[in-house]
């Protein structure tokens, strides 16, 4: 997570990119990691991806703040009816 978050401070994306997934690799439950990797996603346009890192943190982390945190900003990515 600190690498990730040491990368985007440095402007490198996609190294960011390759720690934040790591890093939910090796802790499926760590929010705040995903929703990280979901905003670099989405900052970068990758609509598909961002909806998918979303997607695995509302699976794990329902009730977390990061959870809450992205919801507005996913709810137009989504399919009428697919966000709670």
């Amino acid at each position: 997570l600190a690498g990730g978050n040491a990368a985007m401070a440095e402007h490198r994306p996609g190294e960011a990119a390759l720690r934040f997934a790591g890093a939910v690799a090796l802790d499926p439950g760590l929010a705040v990691a995903r929703r990280n990797l979901a905003m670099l996603r989405l900052s970068r346009g990758d609509r598909a991806g961002a909806r998918e890192a979303y997607a695995g943190l509302r699976h794990c982390c329902p009730d977390s703040p990061e959870t809450r945190e992205l919801a507005p900003l996913m709810a137009p990515l989504e399919p009428p009816g697919r966000l709670e």
